[in-house]
C-alpha cells in the first residue's frame, strides 16, 4: 500500500517516502508518543495477506530485535493497523554505500574503516544466529558522523516463504535463497553480492554473509562492480564461474587484506573464511600495521621495552650460546636445506588408509619426519610417524589415546601426552615411559640442554623436567598484576634454555608470545598471536586467525625486524583451548600446517545406537554442553571471537534460539543447572583463577560472586535438594579435589575427597545419596561411586580406564566415556550393601576434541537414558591434511 503525508498508523505520522523495493515500502514518519523519528517499512502484499507467513515473519522479528550494536539499525517493533502490520525501524540519516560508490574507488584506510564495523555488526548477528542473506551496499548506510550502520538485518529470512515468484528481472532483488524441493524459491537479496551456493539455492549459514563481505570489501578496493551483467542471469554466471582479477586491487592494498579477500571469495563453501572475526581481525591489523610493525621492528621504544631488551642481553651473556656463537649456530645448523629454486613447492601428508589424523602434529627437526595422532573408524587413536620420503606411515606401539606429540631435538624420540600422563617413546622401539602426571596438558617442547618444558594444566604456570624424568620444578610463574591466567604451548628457542611460551588473560583479544628460561628468571614480551610460535632460520613463525606469519628475530637483541610477512593461510585454529595450534617448522625453515580453518562443532542429539537424530542450532565455537532439568533448554560455553573469552549460551532446543546469559565482558564457562532450572553456577576468571558466579537465567548478566579462592575451581554437579554443591579445585601440585560449598549464607566449603590421587567429574545421583566420580588412584582414570554424604565403602565401575559418569534419571543406570572415547552403560540396582553395578556395555563413540581427551563435558543425558546430546566436530575442521611447504615461501619470503 502507498502512504500519503500525514497519513497516521497508530501513534506514527507518514512524514515522506524513502524507497521502495521487493522487501517493502519504507516512509519516514514521527513517533507522536515519544516525539522521535522512525522509519516505516509496510510489508509487501504476500506477506502481510499470508496468515503462516505473517506469524512466521513476527517471530523472526522478535528475534531479530535481541540485536542490540551501534552497527546494527535497531528494530523498533512490528506493529498493526486497520489489519495491516507494518515495522517500526530506527531511522538511519546519511547515504547508502551504493551512493558513495557511485563517485569510484574509496580510499584504503577509508575502506578498512568502513570494513570494519560492517564486520562488528556481522560479527555480533552471527552469534546470536543471525545470517543477513542479503549484505549489499544499499543496506549499508555512512551516517554524517562518519558511523557505519547495517540495515535490514537478517530480514530475508523473515519475508521468505513457501512460494513466491522467481522470474524476477531486478538485479536489486534476485534470488539469495531458494526452497529446497521442486518449487521455485522467493525472490530476495541481490544478485551481484549473493554467494555461489545461494546461486545454486542451496541452503546458507553465515558464510553466505563472509562471501558478500568480500564483495563489498574488493568493491569498495577497485571501484569496479565485481559481478555485473545485463540480466539476472548474466550476474549469476559471473558469481558462479568468472574468475576474479585480484589484480584489479589498487597497489596500496595491504598483503593481509588481499589474502582475506581471497578466503572470503572462495566459492567453495568449506574452503571459505568460517568465521567473519577473522575477517574483522584482519582489518584491525591493516589499519594499525604501521604502528605496530614500528614497535615490533625495534624503532622508537618505551622504557620498559628497553628495560626488556637490555634484560635479554645480560641473559645471553651468561649462557654458553652468546651472540657469537648464534651467528655461527646461524652459519651452520641453521644453513638452508629448502631447495635452491626460486618456487615454492608443497606436499600433503595423509594418515593410513581407514585412520583420520586431527588437531596437532609435530615436524622433525631437520624436517624429514613427522608425528601424528591418527583414529580409526571407532575414534581408536594413536601415534603415527611418516618419513617425508616414505608413502608409509607407521603406528607407535603403546601410544592409544596420545595427543599432542613432540619431537626430541635429535629427532631419535617422540613425547606425548596420554592417560594423564606425559609420556615418552624411542622411534627405535621400546615401550613408552612415563615421566610426570598431568592434570589437562596444554603443551610441551623438549630442549636441547636436556630438559622438558610443560604445561600441567589449562589454568597454571609451566615446569620443567628432565628428559629421563625426576623432579619437576616451575619455570615460570603466574603474575596477578598482569592478570595473568595460564601459561601455555612452550616451544624452545635453539640454546636449549630458553622457550617460547604464551601467556593468558581474561578477555584479552589474543595471547601474549613470551620467552621464558628454564632457570625461571627472565620474561620478555615479543608478539601477540592466537596459536603457539616457533622459532627457525632466525625468524619467528607465529599465527593469527588462520593466518600464519614469519618475522625476523634477532635473539641477541630480544627484538622483532621488519614487518611480519604472511607464509600461509587456511591453518586450522581451535579457539576453544586457548592457543593450540596445528603448524610446525624445521630448523632449516620448512614449515608444515594442517589447513582447515577455524574448528567448530555442533549440538547433535544421539540415539544409543550414535546415530544422528537431529541437530540444534548452527556449527559455532562451543564446549561443555548441560541439559536443564526439565530438558527444554540447553546450556553451552561459547566461545568469543577473542582469545580467553566466552559466555554462556542459552538455546531452546526445540527452535535453536539462543541467548547469551552472561555479561560479554566476562570470560564465563563450565556451568551447571540448578535442580528446578531457575538458576546457573558457573566458573570465571575475570579475577584471576576461575571463581564460582551465580546468576537467575530469567536475569541475564546480573551473576553475583559465590565463592573466590586463590585456587583454580570449576561446578561439577548440584545436590536434587539444592542445598549443596559439589565442585572441583585444583591444587598448586595440579592435582584435583572435590569439595563441597553449601548453598546456605556464610556457609563455608569442605573438602569431600581431597587425597594424593586427582578426582574430578562429579555427579550425584539422582536421589542424591551417591556420588559418582573420577579417580586415578590406580594409575588411571577410573569411574567410581561412593555413599554421600558419610565417606564410606566405595565401587570401581569403570572396567579398563574411564571419565565423565552421568546418571540416567531414574538411577538405574551410569554412563561414562572409556579411555578409547566409547560411551559405556552400566545397570545400577540395589544391595546389601548400597548398590550393584552390572559389566559396562558400549554403545558408541562420542566425538572428542581434537585428540585432547578428557577435557571438559563432551555430553548430556537425558533423563529416560535414551538420547544423549554431544559436541559434533565436523571432519573438514577436525581431519583436513597436512601441508608440507618447501622452497623460499617456507623460508618467509616477502611474497605470500
Amino acid at each position: 500500500m502507498s502512504l500519503g503525508l500525514g497519513t497516521r498508523l497508530g501513534p506514527y505520522e507518514i512524514v515522506a517516502p524513502l524507497g521502495a523495493g521487493g522487501m517493502g515500502e519504507v516512509y519516514r514518519a514521527t513517533d507522536t508518543k515519544l516525539n522521535r523519528d522512525v522509519a516505516i517499512k509496510v510489508l509487501p502484499a504476500e506477506v502481510a495477506g499470508d496468515p503462516d507467513r505473517l506469524a512466521r515473519f513476527r517471530r523472526e522479528a522478535q528475534l531479530l530485535a535481541s540485536l542490540n550494536h551501534p552497527h546494527i539499525a535497531a528494530i523498533h517493533g512490528l506493529e498493526e493497523s486497520d489489519g495491516k502490520p507494518f515495522l517500526v525501524l530506527e531511522l538511519v540519516e546519511g547515504e547508502d554505500l551504493s551512493t558513495r560508490l557511485a563517485r569510484g574507488a574509496i580510499p584504503v584506510e577509508e575502506t578498512l574503516g568502513i570494513a570494519k564495523q560492517i564486520a562488528e555488526a556481522l560479527e555480533e548477528a552471527h552469534e546470536h544466529g543471525i545470517v543477513h542473506r542479503d549484505l549489499k551496499p544499499a543496506n549499508i548506510k555512512l551516517t554524517p558522523n562518519e558511523k557505519v550502520k547495517v540495515l535490514d538485518f537478517g530480514l530475508a529470512k523473515a519475508y521468505s516463504g513457501d512460494g513466491g515468484d522467481a522470474s524476477k528481472p531486478e538485479l536489486s532483488h534476485s534470488p539469495t535463497m531458494t526452497r529446497q524441493g521442486t518449487e521455485a524459491g522467493m525472490i530476495l537479496g541481490t544478485a551481484a553480492y549473493m554467494s555461489p551456493e545461494q546461486a545454486r539455492g542451496k541452503s546458507v549459514d553465515k558464510r553466505a554473509d563472509i562471501w558478500a563481505f568480500g564483495v563489498l570489501l574488493f568493491e569498495m578496493l577497485s571501484g569496479k562492480r565485481l559481478f555485473a551483467g545485463e540480466t539476472v542471469s548474466d550476474v549469476l554466471a559471473g558469481v558462479l564461474k568468472t574468475e576474479i582479477d585480484f589484480g584489479t586491487l589498487p597497489e596500496p592494498t595491504p598483503p593481509a587484506i588481499r589474502v582475506l579477500l581471497r578466503r572470503c571469495l572462495e566459492r567453495n563453501p568449506k574452503n571459505r573464511l568460517h568465521d567473519i572475526a577473522d575477517a574483522r581481525l584482519a582489518v584491525e591489523d591493516s589499519l594499525g600495521g604501521r604502528s605496530d610493525a614500528a614497535s615490533a621492528s625495534g624503532g622508537t621504544a618505551a622504557t620498559p621495552r628497553s628495560r626488556q631488551r637490555a634484560a635479554w642481553s645480560q641473559w645471553l651473556l651468561g649462557i654458553a650460546l652468546g651472540g657469537a656463537a648464534l651467528a655461527i649456530l646461524d652459519r651452520t645448523l641453521l644453513k638452508p636445506a629448502v631447495p635452491a629454486s626460486s618456487e615454492t613447492l608443497r606436499l600433503e601428508v595423509v594418515p593410513p588408509e581407514g585412520t583420520l589424523s586431527s588437531g596437532p602434529f609435530d615436524l622433525s627437526p631437520d624436517g624429514r619426519s613427522i608425528v601424528f595422532v591418527a583414529a580409526n573408524a571407532d575414534r581408536e587413536s594413536a601415534l603415527y610417524e611418516r618419513s617425508l620420503d616414505s608413502l608409509e606411515a607407521r603406528k607407535l606401539p603403546g601410544t592409544g589415546g596420545a595427543a599432542l606429540p613432540f619431537f626430541s631435538p635429535d629427532g631419535r624420540s617422540v613425547g606425548f601426552f596420554a592417560d594423564k600422563k606425559l609420556q615418552r617413546i624411542d622411534l627405535a622401539g621400546g615401550p613408552p615411559r612415563e615421566l610426570a602426571a598431568v592434570a589437562d596438558p596444554r603443551g610441551a617442547s623438549w630442549g636441547s640442554a636436556g630438559f622438558i618444558v610443560f604445561a600441567a594444566d589449562g589454568g597454571g604456570p609451566l615446569f620443567r623436567i628432565p628428559e629421563g624424568g625426576g623432579e619437576t620444578v616451575a619455570v615460570t610463574h603466574l603474575e596477578p598484576t598482569r592478570e595473568e591466567t595460564s601459561h601455555r604451548w612452550p616451544q624452545f628457542l635453539p640454546d636449549g634454555r630458553h622457550f617460547l611460551f604464551l601467556s593468558r588473560k581474561p578477555r584479552a583479544p589474543r595471547l601474549a608470545v613470551e620467552v621464558g628460561s628454564v632457570d625461571g628468571k627472565e620474561r620478555l614480551k615479543l608478539v601477540e598471536a592466537d596459536a603457539s610460535a616457533r622459532y627457525a632460520a632466525r625468524k619467528l613463525f607465529f599465527q593469527r586467525r588462520t593466518t600464519l606469519f614469519a618475522q625476523r628475530f634477532d635473539m641477541a637483541r630480544g627484538a622483532l625486524l621488519g614487518e611480519p610477512q604472511p607464509v600461509a593461510d587456511g591453518a586450522w585454529l581451535d579457539l576453544t583451548t586457548d592457543g593450540l595450534a596445528a603448524f610446525a617448522v624445521a630448523t632449516d625453515g620448512r614449515l608444515a600446517y594442517r589447513r582447515g580453518g577455524i574448528a567448530t562443532s555442533r549440538l547433535t542429539w544421539l540415539g544409543r545406537d550414535g546415530k544422528t537424530l537431529r541437530t540444534v542450532g548452527e556449527q559455532a565455537l562451543m564446549s561443555d554442553p548441560t541439559l536443564s532439568p526439565d530438558e527444554r533448554h540447553i546450556l553451552v560455553s561459547s566461545q568469543g571471537q577473542n582469545q580467553g573469552s566466552s559466555n554462556l549460551l542459552l538455546l531452546d532446543d526445540a527452535t535453536s534460539i539462543g541467548s547469551i546469559i552472561t555479561r560479554r565482558d566476562r570470560d564465563s564457562s563450565f556451568a551447571i543447572f540448578s535442580p528446578d532450572g531457575s538458576r546457573v553456577l558457573f566458573a570465571d576468571d575475570r579475577n584471576g583463577p576461575f571463581d564460582l558466579f551465580e546468576l537467575k537465567v530469567s536475569e541475564a548478566g546480573k551473576d553475583v560472586p559465590v565463592l573466590a579462592t586463590p585456587l583454580w575451581k570449576y561446578p561439577e554437579t548440584w545436590s536434587p535438594d539444592g542445598r549443596l554443591v559439589v565442585y572441583t579445585e585444583v591444587d598448586p601440585s595440579s592435582r584435583a579435589n572435590l569439595w563441597v560449598l553449601p548453598r546456605t549464607e556464610d556457609a563455608k566449603p569442605f573438602p569431600f575427597l581431597a587425597t594424593a590421587a586427582a578426582e574430578s567429574g562429579a555427579r550425584f545421583s539422582p536421589d542424591g545419596r551417591f556420588l559418582a566420580y573420577t579417580s586415578d588412584e590406580s594409575g588411571r582414570e577410573e569411574v567410581f561411586v561412593q555413599p554421600f554424604p558419610a565417606i564410606g565403602a566405595k565401587w570401581q565401575v569403570s572396567a579398563a580406564g574411564g571419565f565423565e559418569a552421568a546418571w540416567r534419571g531414574d538411577g538405574r543406570e551410569l554412563f561414562y566415556v572409556a579411555t578409547d572415547a566409547r560411551l559405556m552403560a552400566v545397570a545400577v540396582s540395589a544391595s546389601s550393601s548400597g548398590l550393584a553395578f552390572g559389566v559396562p556395555r558400549a554403545l558408541f563413540r562420542i566425538p572428542l576434541r581434537h585428540g585432547m581427551g578428557a577435557t571438559g563435558r563432551h555430553y548430556a543425558t537425558s533423563r529416560d537414558g535414551q538420547r544423549f546430546l554431544a559436541l559434533d566436530w565436523p571432519s573438514e575442521a577436525t581431519a583436513s591434511p597436512i601441508v608440507v611447504v618447501l622452497g623460499p615461501l617456507a623460508a618467509g619470503a616477502s611474497k605470500p
